[in-house]
């Protein structure tokens, strides 16, 4: 008995962790500022930089899952308020132009990067997830 729950427990951690594979890398300018696989508000806030800030170029988004059950992606950004500021619907990358994220966020002290995943059917009884990306602390 004790063996039979063990490998039915063992087959069922197995199935769990392989269910779904997600990592995510958000660039500043070409430069990596964060590659993860876990969302922990905590260590996935990362500073910018003035310089590195005023340059021109682009907030670059790419987020992988392998494994995933269907689900309809988009992109939010929003400040430290929870305010939206950005949001593209039905991706899982996006290249955001600095000079009009700049415009967008002015005077705005964070910049947070979610991922929204929306069950394609209502009907299938599945909420709607929040994956909290990155913090941005900005100059």
């Amino acid at each position: 008995m004790k063996r039979n729950l063990f490998i039915l427990s063992s087959l069922l951690a197995g199935f769990m962790s392989s269910a779904q594979n997600e990592c995510w890398t958000i660039k500043l300018n070409g430069t990596v500022l964060l590659s993860a696989e876990r969302e922990d508000q905590i260590k996935n806030k990362k500073t910018i930089r003035s310089a590195e800030w005023n340059k021109p170029g682009n907030l670059d988004i790419k987020f992988i899952a392998t494994g995933a059950a269907p689900w309809i992606p988009a992109i939010y950004l929003t400040d430290e308020l929870e305010n939206l500021v950005w949001k593209k619907d039905s991706v899982v990358s996006a290249s955001i132009p600095l000079s009009s994220l700049r415009s967008l966020i002015k005077g705005k002290k964070e910049l947070k990067i979610y991922l929204i995943k929306s069950p394609p059917n209502e009907m299938m009884g599945r909420p709607t997830q929040m994956l909290h990306l990155c913090t941005l602390k900005l100059p």
